[in-house]
């Protein structure tokens, strides 16, 4: 078997390869390199078909999606955006030529503009401490409509597909959000119980999150690895 043979073939497996005008990609993975070396080395990856495409900013995958999008799957099986993450921000990812967070807002808003989001379609940020804030979460669960969001907390680590943890976020209702009737009860009661003032923090609205069911524990990583 030559080389293009092989990553033919890797390719057919990871569900990236687009055989004939009737195939549709359905685990499109948009991948987002930290600039240098790293970046020479995610073009291997593309190659051999780990990934779907390798891009410095979030407008050149916005325009990749648009030119592309006849050949995705509507809706995708799974949607996974790999990028480093921001533990100190409001923003999941960052981006060789957005260093400082970037708003993952109009990627998700196009990607559900063009139906690629469906009701059993897995999106997935592998940023490092996507999960950490479960805000982040709930907010990119907003963009697109309330679809459930999944994150990893701590470090990913793309070659073992494992973290700390996996997540997963979906938007608030009206009277469940941070404010809300019920999160005055429960901050009240969480009170009554542990003698403690409620201190406005991540740590706090994290765990209301998961005891409301707005957030859950993933059992293990939503997707298949890389490798």
């Amino acid at each position: 078997m030559n080389l293009q043979e092989q990553i033919s073939r890797i390719q057919s497996m990871m569900g990236l390869l687009v055989e004939d005008s009737e195939s549709k990609i359905k685990r499109l993975i948009l991948n987002y390199p930290n600039g240098g070396i790293e970046s020479f080395a995610a073009k291997f990856v593309k190659l051999a078909g780990l990934v779907t495409d390798v891009f410095s900013s979030v407008g050149e995958s916005i325009d990749y999606v648009e030119n592309n999008t006849d050949k995705f799957a509507t809706p995708l099986d799974e949607f996974i955006i790999g990028s480093h993450g921001n533990k100190c921000s409001t923003h999941i990812m960052r981006t060789e030529k957005e260093k400082g967070g970037v708003d993952e807002k109009n990627l998700l808003l196009k990607m559900k503009q063009l139906n690629h989001i469906g009701p059993n379609t897995k999106v997935f940020f592998t940023a490092c401490y996507g999960a950490d804030e479960l805000d982040k979460l709930i907010s990119a669960s907003e963009h697109l409509g309330g679809h459930k969001v999944y994150g990893a907390q701590g470090v990913y680590n793309y070659v073992t597909n494992d973290a700390d943890g996996f997540f997963w976020c979906r938007a608030p209702k009206e009277n469940e959000d941070i404010g809300s009737p019920k999160f005055i009860d429960w901050a009240k009661e969480l009170q009554r119980k542990t003698g403690k003032s409620i201190k406005g923090d991540s740590s706090t609205y994290n765990q209301y999150y998961l005891d409301s069911g707005i957030c859950g524990r993933a059992n293990g990583s939503p997707i298949k690895g890389f490798l």
